[in-house]
Formats: structure tokens, sequence, C-alpha cells
């Protein structure tokens, strides 16, 4: 057995490998991790709004700071979606509930996040390091284009 040499094609080995794991593994079926979310932990997400300024119909963004643990939000609204009116809005949400939350959950947005590495690392930018060490939290960014592993963070329209 040993010297001989291998006389299979690719797409033989293939199928083989596809039939085995559905064997082993079932077919369809899927598998997955459950999000646990720690009290005192937080996720932080922009998004559109539309509102009244002056009896005006405008286009803004709201930042929703959300705890997934408890299922409370507090909501922001800002004519942008910034650096400044991010910092001002958790500022604002820290103040209101009379503390920091200890982690906060981010995706990547480059007003954060200079750059994303192989394997998960991130580089930030200065005033985002600064602001983390001024409030004392710690970061965690979603995979890219993954922001569904926050698991929470929609709004409840009223």
């Amino acid at each position: 057995m040993y010297g001989e040499a291998f006389t299979s094609s690719y797409r033989s080995v293939a199928h083989y490998v596809s039939e085995k794991k559905k064997e082993i593994y079932g077919k369809g079926r899927s598998a997955y991790l459950p999000l646990v979310h720690s009290p005192g932990e937080a996720q932080v997400d922009f998004g559109e709004a539309d509102f009244y300024l002056d009896g005006e119909l405008r286009t803004g963004h709201h930042l929703n700071l959300s705890f997934p643990y408890s299922n409370q939000g507090y909501t922001q609204l800002f004519c942008g979606e910034n650096q400044q009116c991010l910092f001002e809005g958790l500022i604002a949400v820290f103040c209101h509930i009379g503390g920091v939350p200890t982690r906060l959950w981010f995706d990547n947005p480059s007003t954060l996040v200079t750059k994303v590495h192989r394997g998960g690392g991130r580089e930030l930018t200065d005033s985002m390091i600064r602001f983390m060490e001024q409030y004392g939290f710690a970061a965690t960014f979603c995979n890219t284009s993954a922001g569904h592993e926050k698991g929470n963070g929609k709004l409840v329209q009223m």
C-alpha cells in the first residue's frame, strides 16, 4: 500500500467528503452559538430617521444604545452620523443613566476603526482610544459585514 500512486480524481474525493459530511452532520442541519450578553453590556447602532424641524420634514440619523440583557434602549437624534455625533450621543446617554456600560458592541464604522486585520484585530482611531480610556469601557467589534452578531439593537416603531 505504501509507495503506490493515488489514482482518484478530485471530483471523486470531493463527492465522497460531501456524502460523509451529510452522514456525520445530517442533511440540512444548521448550527449556531447562542448570543449571551452580560448585564452592563450595550450595543451601539446608527440608523436613519425622518423628523420635523421647524415644520419641515427632514431625514436624519439616530444613535441607539441598547442593553440586550434588560431589553432597555436609549436614542439620540442627530442631523449627521459622524464621530462627534457618536461621542456626544454616548455621553448624553451615560449622563442620563448615571453610569457607563462595561462593554460596548459596535459594527466597524470608519469613524472608529481604521483597519481590520485578518484574525479579527482592529486598529482604532486615536480619538476612540482616548474616549474609551476616559470613560472606562471595553469595546467589542462584530466581524465585518456581520452586524447580526450583536443580536439586538432593533428599534420598535411605536
